[in-house]
């Protein structure tokens, strides 16, 4: 069983609220898993998101900042 994971589904820029519609699932699976959405939604983008780009919450750069 392959897993899937959350991306970017379009260019997010540094200080936009990430909204569901900003979220595509994809595989394989890396980054959040698809059940953990609330761990992006509705965070601030700390930095330009590019489209496709795995969302990690847990990353060292901080992909997002919960506000």
């Amino acid at each position: 069983m392959a897993s899937s994971s959350r991306r970017a589904a379009r260019p997010i820029a540094a200080g936009q609220r990430i909204e569901l519609a900003d979220i595509a699932v994809k595989r394989p699976g890396y980054g959040i898993a698809v059940y953990e959405r609330e761990a992006v939604v509705g965070r601030v983008a700390s930095h330009d998101i590019e489209e496709d780009e795995i969302l990690d919450a847990d990353r060292s750069d901080g992909a997002a900042d919960r506000q």
